[in-house]
């Protein structure tokens, strides 16, 4: 009888601790388009729900979720969603994952996953006729655009694939333990920021073809050298910015337009 009676007690009290233990809540939520609500729960899953294109934003701080960047840890956009708009998900310190659904047919490249340090891999729902993710980095779907290589892999080198024509704007940014990346031949653009405080990057050779590089591009690298090829017509301003260890640098096309390459190397 008193095993049976203690036995009682053990469930009770077990059933007890387990009426205590909190489950998982929206910390906050709100809206972010005319169709769409967002929701962030207490293990710091950012959830975007509904149908349609997110509101416009001037800037990261004007983003509904923003005073939230330091806490959200996962971002999951539901199918209906359409777009990603500029500064929605921008230096968030402890962001490791994004889920991209079907629907989604625009991303904002200037600001898309920008400064996220922690940032590990980038999914897209198979089926999406726009975008699609390998090995966790996204590009467009017929990968001509490199869109987000996540700044968290810990590979220390990287052959871009030979299909992509354009780095985007702050696509490598942060990924601090690559050493090496080997461009493609059919390269055409490296945007701005691209390999941006890519701290541990000292060796990169630029293709001939290679038509553009945007401003800030390797700011912040460990690079020795770098020649522009001929083929560079363009170069904005302050490309090479605090690259410490920058030996020296040729331009080999005379009539490239170098803005500000003195002023910021």
């Amino acid at each position: 009888m008193k095993k049976i009676i203690s036995l009682f007690l053990i469930l009770t009290l077990i059933t007890g601790i387990g009426a205590f233990v909190p489950a998982v809540s929206a910390a906050a939520s709100g809206t972010c388009g005319p169709n769409l609500t967002w929701t962030l729960d207490n293990n710091g899953k950012l959830t975007v729900s509904g149908t349609g294109g997110m509101d416009e934003w001037l800037n990261n701080t004007s983003v509904p979720w923003y005073s939230y960047h330091d806490q959200i840890k996962t971002i999951v956009i539901g199918e209906g969603v359409t777009n990603i708009g500029f500064g929605a998900i921008f230096a968030f310190s402890e962001l490791t994952s994004i889920k991209i659904p079907t629907t989604v047919s625009s991303i904002d490249k200037m600001s898309f996953a920008h400064s996220c340090r922690k940032l590990q891999t980038v999914t897209v729902t198979s089926g999406n006729p726009y975008y699609v993710s390998t090995n966790g980095i996204l590009y467009n779907k017929d990968k001509t655009i490199l869109v987000k290589y996540p700044a968290a892999k810990t590979a220390t080198s990287f052959t871009v694939p030979s299909t992509v024509t354009t780095i985007s704007n702050g696509a490598f940014d942060y990924a601090a333990a690559l050493k090496s990346v080997t461009l493609p031949s059919g390269l055409k653009d490296i945007d701005s920021s691209a390999f941006q405080l890519c701290t541990g990057l000292s060796s990169i050779t630029l293709p001939e073809g290679l038509e553009g590089v945007g401003s800030y591009t390797f700011d912040g690298t460990a690079i020795t050298s770098i020649v522009f090829p001929a083929s560079v017509w363009y170069i904005n301003n302050a490309v090479c910015r605090n690259c410490t260890n920058l030996t020296t640098a040729t331009i080999k096309n005379p009539e490239c337009r170098a803005w500000g390459w003195q002023a910021y190397t």
